[in-house]
Formats: C-alpha cells, sequence, structure tokens
C-alpha cells in the first residue's frame, strides 16, 4: 500500500490560507511566545507558536485545517494543543524528512489532525492536514513526501498530546457523533430512516454506521418511533420497487444493531403478521437477539415461519431461494448468544424448538446454534439422527461446527466415520472438507494409538487433510492464529525464541522475492535460524544469496534505509538473474506449511 505520501496542494491553496482575511485563533501572550528562528527548510518563514487540532470534515471537498484564513468550521479544540519547543522540533524533523514520491494512493483524503503555524500576531502563516487513514497530509506551503516510518512517529507525536486516532472513517465519524446535542442526533436519526432529503447511498450508508455506532444512546429515539401510530403505520415495506431509503422498518431495525432493548419486543412484535417475508425476517432477528425470556413466544411462532426474503441473502444458496424467516429467529439468537445474553431459560426452552428447525436453516448456523444450546444434547441429537455418518447430506457442517466448539465424539464412532471416509471414493477435495475436521476431533481424544495412525499417512495425506489431526494430537490446534493474534495485538517482541524463528521463516516464506522490502525484512536472521532449524536447504541458500546482494554491509536494520537499498537493487537487475531464486520461492511457498507445522510440533510445548 502506498502509504508515504505528503499531497502538493498547488500555489492557489497557499493564498487561500494565508491572503485572506478572517478570524483566526488568539494568539499566545508575547511572554509566552518562542519567536522561533527562520528555519532553513519547511516551512521557511518565521513563526512563533504552534498548535494542533482535531477537526471532522465529513465527506467535505474543503477539509484542510485552514479555509480561507479561518479554522476548519468543524474543529473541536478551537485553543488547539500548543507545542513546546522541543514537540515542535519533532514536528519539523518528520516534515523535513525527504522521501522517495510513490504516486498518489487509492485513498479518500479525509484528515483529522491539523497543525497551524502562527506568527506573532496570531496570524496562521503554514499549517499541515494530515489523514493517518491512508497515511496522507497536505502542507501550505508544500514540503518534502514524508516516509512511512515518520507517518508512526508522527502518529505518537499526536497521541502523545491526548489525542485519538483513528483505525477508521466509522471510528472517526463515532467519536464526533457522540458529541452532537439530542436535536441534532434526533434530526440525523429521523432523516436516515425517512430517507428525507434523501441521501446518496454512500452517504446513507455511512451515516447509518455512524449512528449505529452510538449504541444505546439512538435507542430511545428508535422507540419513540415505533411507538409513534403514525409512524408505524408507514414503516412496513409494501412495495418492493421503492428504493433502499424507504424501507424504514429495515432501517431501524439496522440501527437497533446487535443490541436491542428488550422494550422493544412489544413494539415489534406486530409485524410478525406483516404479509412481505423480508419484514418478518427483520423483526423476528432483532427480537431474538434481546435474549431475554420474553421471546420466547415470538421465536417459537418464527421458527413456523418459512416465508423466504431474497433480502437477507448471505450466500448463494441463500439467494435464489431466499432467507427463511425461521433462519433470520436462529441468526438472532446466535447473535444474543455470542454477546453473552442469551437467557439460560431461553435455551433449555427452544432447544426442541431449535432441533426441530433443521429443514428451514442451512446447516451450518443451525448446528452451531444447537451446539451452543445444549451441547451434550446437540451431540446425542447427531449421532442419533445419523448426522455423523459418512453418507449423511450435512455431515461437513456438523464436523465444523463441532470443531470449532470442541465437542467430544466418541472416538469409536469417529474410526469408524474416518475408515467410511477414506474407502468411499470421494474426490480429493470433497473428501479433505470431510476428513480433516474428522481427524481433528480424533486428535483432540489425544488417545496414544491414534498418534500411529498420524504418522503413518503419507505426505499427500499429511498435506491434504491429515496435519490439523496431528497438531490436534499434541494440542496445537489453532496455534498458527493463535500466534498471529498475539503478534498483533502485543507485537513480535512478545513471542518466544522458538516462536521468532517459527514466524520470521514464515514471513520469508509468504513475501518471497519482496521480503526485504517490508517491516518483515528486518528480522532476516531470525528468519535464517528458523529455516537451518526447519532444514530448508534450498530456501537457506536463497536467503544467504539474497542477503549477500545487500553488500558491503548487508540488508539495513533502518526500514526505511533497507527499502532504499531494495529499490536500487532491483533497478539494477541485481535479481535479474539470480540462480535458484524462483526455484526457492516456489518451495519456499510451501501451501501447506508442513515443514512450519512439523517446528512446531517438535517445541510444542513453546506453542500451546
Amino acid at each position: 500500500m502506498h502509504r508515504r505520501i505528503l499531497v502538493t496542494l498547488g500555489l492557489f491553496l497557499i493564498a487561500s490560507a494565508t491572503a485572506q482575511d478572517g478570524p483566526s485563533p488568539d494568539p499566545s501572550p508575547p511572554s509566552e511566545q518562542e519567536h522561533f528562528p527562520i528555519p532553513d527548510e519547511w516551512p521557511g518563514i518565521e513563526f512563533s507558536e504552534v498548535r494542533v487540532y482535531l477537526y471532522n470534515p465529513g465527506r467535505n471537498d474543503e477539509n484542510l485545517i485552514i479555509e480561507k484564513g479561518k479554522l476548519h468550521p468543524d474543529v473541536v479544540n478551537p485553543e488547539g494543543i500548543k507545542l513546546d519547543a522541543t514537540q515542535t522540533q519533532r514536528l519539523l524533523t518528520l516534515l523535513r524528512h525527504e522521501s522517495p514520491d510513490e504516486g498518489v494512493p487509492a485513498c479518500m483524503f479525509r484528515p483529522h489532525h491539523g497543525v497551524v503555524f502562527y506568527d506573532r500576531d496570531g496570524k496562521p502563516i503554514a499549517n499541515v492536514s494530515i489523514c493517518f487513514l491512508c497515511e496522507v497530509a497536505g502542507s501550505v506551503p508544500n514540503s518534502h513526501p514524508m516516509s512511512e516510518s515518520d507517518f508512526a512517529k508522527l502518529k505518537r507525536l499526536v497521541q502523545d498530546l491526548g489525542l485519538p486516532v483513528f483505525e477508521s472513517a466509522t471510528e472517526a465519524d463515532v467519536h464526533f457523533a457522540k458529541q452532537w446535542p439530542d436535536a441534532k442526533l434526533k434530526a440525523a436519526i429521523d432523516q436516515y430512516i425517512s430517507g428525507e432529503p434523501e441521501l446518496p447511498s454512500i452517504d446513507a450508508d455511512s451515516l447509518g454506521s455512524q449512528l449505529q455506532g452510538l449504541g444505546q444512546r439512538i435507542h430511545p429515539f428508535l422507540l419513540s418511533h415505533l411507538a409513534d401510530e403514525g409512524l408505524r403505520d408507514d414503516l412496513p415495506e409494501k412495495d418492493p420497487d421503492k428504493t433502499r431509503q424507504a424501507k424504514r422498518l429495515r432501517l431501524l431495525c439496522n440501527l437497533v444493531g446487535d443490541t436491542p432493548p428488550a422494550a422493544i419486543i412489544p413494539l415489534l412484535a406486530p409485524f410478525l403478521d406483516e404479509a412481505d417475508p423480508s419484514v418478518r425476517c427483520d423483526v423476528a432477528a432483532t427480537i431474538a437477539k434481546t435474549g431475554v425470556p420474553e421471546i420466547i413466544p415470538f421465536v417459537r411462532k418464527a421458527f413456523s415461519d418459512m416465508g423466504r426474503s431474497k433480502s437477507h441473502a448471505v450466500d448463494l444458496e441463500d439467494s435464489v431461494a431466499g432467507m427463511t424467516v425461521s433462519a433470520c429467529a436462529l441468526e438472532g439468537l446466535q447473535v444474543a448468544m455470542d454477546r453473552g445474553v442469551l437467557d439460560a431459560g431461553v435455551k433449555t426452552q427452544l432447544f426442541p424448538d431449535v432441533k426441530a428447525s433443521h429443514d428451514g436453516i442451512r446447516a451450518a448456523p443451525w448446528a452451531k446454534a444447537l451446539i451452543g444450546f445444549d451441547s451434550d444434547e446437540a451431540l446425542k441429537h447427531f449421532l442419533s439422527g445419523g448426522f455423523l455418518n459418512a453418507g449423511h447430506r450435512d455431515l461437513d457442517s456438523i464436523l465444523t461446527a463441532s470443531v470449532e466448539a470442541n465437542l467430544r465424539v466418541p472416538r469409536e464412532h469417529l474410526l469408524k466415520l474416518i475408515a467410511e471416509l477414506k474407502s468411499a471414493g470421494l474426490d480429493p477435495d470433497h473428501q479433505r472438507w470431510l476428513l480433516g475436521p474428522a481427524l481433528v476431533l480424533l486428535g483432540q481424544h489425544h488417545h496414544p494409538d491414534d498418534l500411529e495412525l498420524f504418522q503413518s499417512m503419507s505426505e499427500s495425506d499429511l498435506a491434504n487433510h491429515g496435519m490439523p489431526g496431528l497438531l490436534a494430537w499434541h494440542g496445537l490446534h489453532g496455534y498458527r492464529e493463535r500466534l498471529s493474534k498475539q503478534v498483533e495485538e502485543k507485537g513480535y517482541d512478545s513471542l518466544n525464541h522458538n516462536q521468532r524463528l517459527y514466524f520470521a521463516a514464515s514471513e520469508f516464506t509468504a513475501k518471497g522475492q519482496y521480503y526485504f522490502w517490508y517491516e518483515d525484512g528486518g528480522r532476516w536472521r531470525d528468519a535464517l535460524s528458523g529455516l537451518k532449524a526447519m532444514k530448508r536447504d534450498q530456501l537457506i541458500k536463497t536467503l544467504e544469496e539474497i542477503v549477500a546482494k545487500f553488500r558491503p554491509d548487508g540488508p539495513s536494520d533502518d526500514w526505511e534505509t533497507r527499502k532504499a537499498q531494495f529499490q536500487v537493487l532491483r533497478k539494477n537487475g541485481a535479481f535479474q538473474d539470480f540462480t535458484g531464486f524462483e526455484e526457492g520461492m516456489t518451495e519456499a511457498a510451501d501451501p501447506k506449511g508442513l515443514s512450519l507445522d512439523r517446528f512446531a510440533i517438535e517445541h510444542a510445548e513453546s506453542f500451546k
């Protein structure tokens, strides 16, 4: 992703930001002004103080921190945060750092942070508008492009000032919407539900996400909509030709999201009698999401409803026939379970209903829900109903749900099932889908006799379906996901020695010839050690030869310097006649990761 650009705004922006009169923030008293000397580099003019602002220009075209000589009207801290001399120098160092321009990224420029330089009279004379979402900044006057690492430092500087930095446009929108007064919030909800005035689709979706992110704060307004008899008469959608904005009940249910209040149940329940199955689907799902005991009669009513709504399709199968109202109700129950709010009595009373609803619901969500309601009773039903037999049409969904829930399927039954699947003459893909989870369930028993079964498998069988079961036998089921999550949340340095060797080696095999372009390339020494521990001779040779190309000092530990080294090498054709390079990368791909898995098994205690 190209994220290292500083936007060139042009002389016309300099004029609009510096030449037009208008009110500006009050300057600090003369005794508090720093009187910085004129910098040799950017901004190249004398200034007295620097302030940082948080603002929300939304999707407006006029989104720079200084518009027509004034602070943007949507600044939320009009006094700004004044930088001291040290912080100002940190900022200037980043803005002066010259870095190669790689072209404008495919990103909408939506800055939320602005930096303004003032003269002694409090007049803005230079400014920077920063969009951390796509790491783009716009400066007046123009400055050098900033590197990716510079943006990371700039982000830390902003966070050190106590200002939030957003990971998504929706997160930013929700943050600023939390400051809205009730009147503005009500007007926004009314516009979203009524579609008046009509918004472009992209803006309507953005407003919906923004409102939904406010959670319980919007519930009283939504309940008021439903309680108003005049509005309720207009809510059900009866004309399939109406636009999306006119589907008011669906929009209301979307805003309620996954946390509806129990008070919504009696207000929505009458809509279960509407003729349109899409209305009944919305209502059934929303009522079920509350998870309270009062939902039982309404969910039972929905379970008997085989009406189908194509607008609720979640996959190709549903898009053809439509999703049943009973499936929508089950989806709502699953949300309540995932949130931990589904009442225990609801689970007990509705278990027979869920069990009987199989014909109107796809196998995967049905099996997951049934196990969630009562895993022991669900397993009894799967066994007595023949669901865990080789010929059952839903076997793959039942096995997958059983693995996710760590269901203890009897070992004897699994051995029989595995033998039947092996002799069934299934095509390789179908066999992998069925044998893979069945072997995981077997491995989770950790029975000594089953280890020989796994160890006797051919490389092909291990790659196709056996390795997950062998990992489960060693207590390593899901270790890759756990490791990736740990790195994401706590960083690479949180890994132990063997985990580092594993992770670095996997990064090299995944990135191939571009390995040293990424931040991962700084871990090449761990990658090399990992490959040596795994005895990956061809890859060892490949990596060592690549490292040798970075003579005389080898790949730099500084990411930006290493990227520049890599660019020069590629431009000069250093890899064009790289003997063994392509063969090495072909081996490195190792799509099933058997060598990585074997390393994890060899050091199992390090990966549990």
